[in-house]
């Protein structure tokens, strides 16, 4: 995957359609955009949104996971504690219903990572989570960009309206 962004967007949108572009024709689909974002998403919580969450600090390993149809978005390992952290990450507002659920198929999978762990987490990133806070009561870690905006310094607050 390509690295950066305005390169990665040229790559897979505007170079693989260019004459129709310069025809003047619509070739960008809701859910191209979409499928995309979700991936874009993915790696920007890996490489810089992960480190802003309170519980990052207890991991030194960070990385993405997969076995034959199984992926996990982002396991978060500390070697030392022997914790593990498994982190589906989805670019899209979701239920609690919905939520619950996501979070029932990441540890669905979880059981597929060879892994001597003396603690197992699990966490939802999304662009938005309703009730995240009986989320957080069961256990869950649970971020939306909400959070986000809260939790690194400088980063506006969506005004109420």
């Amino acid at each position: 995957m390509i690295r950066d962004n305005l390169f990665d967007f040229w790559f897979n949108f505007v170079h693989r359609h260019r004459e129709r572009i310069e025809r003047g024709d619509s070739v960008l689909q809701e859910s191209d955009l979409s499928g995309y974002f979700g991936k874009r998403f993915e790696i920007l919580v890996r490489d810089d949104l992960f480190n802003h969450i309170p519980a990052s600090n207890r991991f030194d390993r960070i990385g993405t996971w997969w076995h034959r149809d199984k992926e996990i978005d982002l396991v978060a390992l500390n070697r030392d504690s022997r914790e593990i952290l498994f982190i589906e990450c989805k670019w899209k507002t979701m239920s609690f219903r919905d939520a619950k659920r996501e979070l029932g198929r990441l540890e669905g999978k979880s059981e597929h990572v060879l892994w001597d762990s003396n603690r197992k987490d699990f966490g939802l990133i999304a662009k938005s989570i309703d009730k995240k806070e009986d989320l957080r009561e069961l256990g869950y870690l649970v971020v939306d960009l909400e959070d986000f905006r809260s939790l690194i310094p400088g980063v506006p607050r969506t005004p109420e309206t």
